[in-house]
C-alpha cells in the first residue's frame, strides 16, 4: 500500500523547520523510526527550492512500504547539479551531501516546472 502526504511550502526560510516537522510527523504516523539523513536531505532540498526555484512550492512524502521518497515541486525548470567542490565557497555543497545522503534521487521536468526526488530504502 503507498501512503502520501504533502503540504504547499511559503516563501520564507523558516518554512525548513515546518517541512522537517511535517516529514517526522509523517514517518511517525506510518510507523518508521525518526531518521536523521531524512531531516538533513529535507532540509537540503526544501532550502534549494526556497533560494533557486520559482513560484509554488510543494513538499510530498511517499512511503510505498520498501522505499521513502520525497518530492519537492516548483515552478523553475532549471534542475540541481552537483557542483565541483570549491574549498572556499560558503554555499554549493548542499546537493552533494543529499547525493551521499540518499539510496537514490532525480529531478523530473515538467510543463509546470519541475520536481526533486529523493528515494531512502527502507
Amino acid at each position: 500500500m503507498v501512503h502520501r502526504r504533502s503540504t504547499d511550502i511559503g516563501p520564507d526560510v523558516t518554512e525548513v523547520r515546518a517541512a522537517r516537522r511535517f516529514v517526522a510527523a509523517a514517518l511517525d504516523e506510518w510507523g518508521i523510526a525518526a531518521r536523521d539523513d531524512v531531516a538533513v536531505v529535507t532540509s537540503e532540498i526544501i532550502t534549494n527550492a526556497l533560494v533557486h526555484a520559482e513560484g509554488h512550492i510543494n513538499l510530498a512524502v511517499v512511503n510505498n512500504t520498501d522505499v521513502l521518497r520525497l518530492e519537492v515541486s516548483d515552478g523553475s525548470s532549471i534542475v540541481p547539479i552537483i557542483r565541483e567542490l570549491d574549498h572556499q565557497a560558503t554555499e554549493g555543497r548542499g546537493m552533494r551531501l543529499v547525493e551521499r545522503l540518499v539510496d537514490r534521487w532525480g529531478a523530473d521536468l515538467s510543463d509546470a516546472g519541475k520536481t526533486v526526488w529523493v528515494e531512502f530504502s527502507l
